[in-house]
């Protein structure tokens, strides 16, 4: 109700986000009440209800907290960093899914894969504008719903790798992207993507046309942890990350490829030490992922796996009181 005011001063839509279940009883039984006694003192209750209506907003904004989200978009790749007080929204990849050929009888209405993931999941946690989108390679399961979230959020910068972004349809929506006023970044090794998260990017190594191997590969180190975010990079590339970085460690990888055998050498988890492997991939999907080599390497390294398939979204959180060392979330039990 409050919310639909405010849109009417603002001439814009306000996402406040999901309220916790306790504030919205409290503001839901709050107003059962005034309506009971609006003939009794009108502008007094309509007064109350104003008030509490503008604390319960600002107490949506009193966000403490600091998450790294695995997004549960089946057979890709999607990754939600949000800062404490909105100071900083990042998404890695879109997700998306592939069009294969079908019927006349069976094609009928598709809806957006995002208004079923990540377009709720943002709208949720408050978020109307991405500040930083980060898109890895040009393939459809990590950049398709790069137009559907631009019909719903503010996207103010897209970094795509050095050389990608030249394959359609990808190219049109930069395009415009672009047009719309979003800023389009090339980045490369040794770039750093500055911010309350301090992303390094380690690949790609030299010029590519947006491939697996030509991944964007980032590394940040956020409150003494560790995370390593890999695309779809595959064993030789990470063979060159090594040779690179020999002392390049990770707490928490996010695997290459989905799982696929084509990436996370068992030798490249070893040398990185990770304790976490987050492995990003749908339901009983066509390609097998993760393949059973890479759920061995895991297990030969010790490796705590976390899979999307299986738990859904996967959640590191942060508070400074309640959690300050960070705990995980998983959607599935």
């Amino acid at each position: 109700m409050f919310e639909r005011i405010i849109d009417l001063f603002s001439g814009s839509p306000l996402v406040i986000g999901r309220l916790p279940l306790v504030l919205s009883g409290v503001y839901i039984f709050g107003l059962l009440i005034c309506m009971d006694r609006l003939n009794e003192q009108p502008m007094k209750l309509l007064f109350y209800v104003g008030l509490f209506s503008l604390l319960l907003l600002t107490l949506t904004f009193l966000r403490f907290s600091s998450t790294i989200a695995f997004i549960d978009v089946g057979q890709g790749d999607s990754i939600f960093l949000q800062s404490p007080f909105r100071k900083e929204t990042i998404l890695i990849d879109t997700g998306g899914k592939l069009h294969f050929e079908r019927e006349k009888w069976a094609q009928g209405i598709v809806r957006p894969p995002a208004e079923r993931n990540i377009v709720p999941y943002l709208k949720g946690q408050g978020i109307s504008v991405i500040d930083k989108l980060i898109l890895t390679h040009d393939d459809t399961d990590h950049v398709g719903e790069l137009s559907t979230l631009s019909q719903h959020f503010t996207i103010k910068k897209i970094y795509i790798g050095w050389g990608a972004g030249r394959n359609e349809p990808l190219r049109r929506h930069l395009t415009e992207a672009q047009k719309n006023g979003t800023k389009i970044i090339e980045v490369k090794h040794g770039d750093r993507i500055k911010g309350y998260y301090d992303l390094y990017v380690l690949t790609p190594f030299e010029k590519g046309e947006g491939r697996n191997e030509d991944s964007v590969g980032l590394w940040l180190d956020y409150n003494n942890q560790r995370f390593l975010f890999l695309g779809d990079l595959n064993q030789a590339m990470e063979e060159q990350l090594l040779s690179i970085y020999p002392n390049l460690k990770a707490d928490v990888v996010k695997l290459g490829h989905h799982g696929s055998r084509t990436s996370s050498n068992t030798d490249f988890l070893s040398r990185i030490e990770a304790k976490h492997g987050i492995i990003s991939c749908g339901v009983n999907n066509r390609y097998g992922h993760p393949h059973s080599e890479v759920l061995e390497a895991l297990e030969e390294n010790q490796i705590r796996t976390w899979r999307t398939d299986q738990q859904g979204m996967i959640t590191y959180r942060w508070h400074p009181v309640f959690h300050p060392h960070g705990l995980v979330e998983i959607m599935i039990d």
